[in-house]
Formats: C-alpha cells, sequence, structure tokens
C-alpha cells in the first residue's frame, strides 16, 4: 500500500475539526479531514441546537397560565402535541446539519476522507484502503454519552441515550431521567412542561453543575415544582410488562423508559491511539500540560471535547482554531484560554463560570 505524505490530518468534522481545518488551509493544501458520518457536528444534530429547539415550545406552553393577565382569552384550549414538537425539532435540526454539509462542499471531494481512521506503528494513518503519513494530527473526534452495557442490554429500546433523543416517534407519559447536569435538567424540565411525568436521579447534590449551596438550595426548589428530584443512584430493570422499574434506596417508580443523561465520554478507543507516545487518563482524555493542546515534544493535537476542556461550543471552537494554527506549523500550540462560561436553559436561567488554569500564551 502507497503512504501519501500530508502535512496535517484532522480527525473529526465536528466543530472543533473543521475550525481546525479552516485554519490549518490558511496556510497549506496538503492534509485531509477524516469523519465516516454522519455529518453535520454533534451540537448541531444531537446537542446544544436541537436541545434549544425542543425547550422552546416548552416553555412557551408553560406561559400560557399567565396569557390572561397580559389580557389574552383561550390559552386553556391550547394544547402541546408532544409527537408534532418532535417532529418540528428534527425539522429545524436536519436544516442545521444540512447547512454544515453545504459549507463542506468547497473542499468536502478532494480532502474528506469518509473512513475512520487508526494510527499504525509506524506513525501512518490508515483509513480503508488508503493510507497517510502526516506531519501532524489534529485529534477532534468528540465524545458520546455514557451508557452502561448492562443497561443497555437489559433495557433495550426502553433506555434512550441522548444521541437518539430526538428520534423518539412522541413523548412518553412517564420517564425517568437519570443524571441532573445541564443536559439533563433541561430535557427533563421540557419534558414535563409538554405533559410527561418525570422523575429524575443524581447522586450529587450539584445539578446543574452549580457548586453553591445557596444557589443549589433554589434551583433545586425551583425545579422540583416541575419534577420530582431524587438524590440518589438509581437502579432501572425491565418490567414483566414491558414498563421500566426505577428503585433506589428509599423508593420505586415505574415508567415507560429512560432517558440517560450521565455524561459523555471520549470517542478515542479505536484510533489506537497508544501508537502516539501521548499519555491517555482513566477517563479517556489525554493528559496535557495546562495551557497546551499536544503534548510537548509531540506533533499530535487534541481539540474539542475530547481534550478534557470545558465541554462547551465555543470552547471547542477556539480549541479547533488553536490547534490547527499550530499544527499547520509545526508548533506546541500554547494558549491562554477564556474564563469557561456556561449556561443552562432551564426555567430559571442559570449562569455560571468554573476557574480555568490560565497557563500559556497564545502567540
Amino acid at each position: 500500500m502507497i503512504i501519501k505524505d500530508i502535512d496535517v490530518a484532522i480527525i473529526g468534522a465536528g466543530t472543533a475539526g473543521l475550525l481546525a481545518r479552516a485554519e490549518g488551509a490558511k496556510v497549506t493544501d496538503s492534509y485531509r479531514v477524516f469523519d465516516p458520518g454522519p455529518l453535520g457536528t454533534t451540537c448541531a444534530r444531537t446537542g446544544c441546537m436541537p436541545s434549544k429547539a425542543f425547550l422552546q415550545p416548552a416553555h412557551d406552553y408553560h406561559r400560557r397560565a399567565a396569557f390572561a393577565a397580559l389580557g389574552s382569552k383561550g390559552a386553556k384550549d391550547v394544547q402541546a402535541i408532544g409527537a408534532a414538537v418532535l417532529a418540528q425539532t428534527r425539522a429545524l435540526r436536519d436544516d442545521l446539519t444540512g447547512g454544515v454539509a453545504d459549507g463542506m462542499e468547497d473542499w468536502s471531494e478532494t480532502h474528506l476522507v469518509r473512513k475512520a481512521p487508526a494510527f499504525t506503528a509506524d506513525g501512518a494513518l490508515h483509513a480503508g484502503d488508503e493510507a497517510f503519513r502526516p506531519r501532524a494530527t489534529v485529534i477532534a473526534t468528540g465524545t458520546r454519552p455514557v451508557v452502561p452495557q448492562d443497561w443497555r442490554d437489559a433495557l433495550g429500546d426502553r433506555l434512550v441515550a441522548t444521541e437518539m433523543f430526538f428520534e423518539m416517534p412522541d413523548i412518553p407519559a412517564r420517564i425517568a431521567v437519570i443524571g441532573l447536569g445541564p443536559v439533563g435538567l433541561e430535557l427533563g424540565q421540557a419534558l414535563v412542561r409538554l405533559g410527561a411525568s418525570v422523575t429524575g436521579f443524581d447522586p450529587s447534590p450539584m445539578q446543574g453543575g452549580i457548586s453553591d449551596p445557596v444557589l443549589q438550595n433554589c434551583l433545586e426548589r425551583s425545579i422540583g415544582r416541575d419534577m420530582q428530584i431524587v438524590q440518589a443512584s438509581a437502579n432501572p430493570r425491565l418490567a414483566p410488562d414491558g414498563s421500566v422499574t426505577v428503585t433506589w434506596d428509599r423508593g420505586e417508580i415505574t415508567v415507560d423508559c429512560v432517558l440517560m443523561a450521565m455524561g459523555r465520554k471520549p470517542n478515542i478507543e479505536n484510533l489506537k491511539r497508544e501508537r502516539t507516545g501521548v499519555d491517555i487518563s482513566e477517563d479517556g482524555h489525554p493528559v496535557l500540560q495546562p495551557g497546551h493542546l499536544n503534548a510537548l515534544g509531540t506533533s499530535i493535537y487534541f481539540a474539542g471535547d475530547v481534550s478534557g476542556g470545558p465541554a462547551l461550543l465555543h470552547e471547542a471552537a477556539d480549541e479547533g482554531r488553536v490547534a490547527g494554527f499550530y499544527a499547520a506549523r509545526g508548533k506546541d500550540a500554547v494558549f491562554s484560554r477564556r474564563v469557561p462560561l456556561g449556561i443552562v436553559f432551564a426555567d430559571p436561567l442559570t449562569a455560571g463560570t468554573t476557574a480555568a488554569n490560565l497557563e500559556g500564551q497564545r502567540e
């Protein structure tokens, strides 16, 4: 097999990968982007964009009780049709992902490899029947939902990961949300406001990522008006009638399905990353010095959620640009991160910052 030498390989065509490509293409045309699909970025397909499209009608419908006080009549006759809300969300999602694909047309025919690559012992990247030896590689493979395999095996289609949430044909009458980070809170509250009975489980007191105990108590009281919150670990099992029984140390409930929102893990294991010379932590993220996107002395750069930084769209965009800039120039990716800002689009709306290690300087 002939191995083609290229300047930069970019693994992943999500937000970080696409911006790494755009930055690197300013310097060299000798690059390839690897992604087996589906294209369209995680944020546009299953993440922050369709979720906000789903949240809006839920919040609008919830406000119908206030219409009379605002001088409007007839709100009591308004109905929320869950299947229609999901269908409209999918339609918007398809427009968004289509726009991403359209933006790739100028280069995808010549520079996009629709295969999942893996490193070989000699540092080359093999993707199907093609092989490349990049001078530098940007790994921007993103993450996927954490779903215990035994739960997946036991519950089958009664278990819904966030990646498949918008493919549901209708909103279930009863649902358990396991994990009350930003995604669990947002989708759980939206489901309640569209007519579902929702119970949320999380053993951590830091729901929505809020660590301040006073603010956390305020959030829990407010969210608790919509859905039951259980601060405990959940144990779901399939019942004989096809429903799901969820037990915890103080009780049990019966639901129609379980929505998993227990966090995400890096998509990195299939790359044969042990051949890159970069240490990987137990949680699957690269071990990097603060303020760096590559391990010093290596030409392997990490960008986006896979890097272990804040899992936010604008952070992935920043990291992609930085990684692409330095990978194309063969320099260490040293930069200063902005103070991360995250917003939870539940009601009440919450926003917060997290401490960031600001060592390093953007050149």
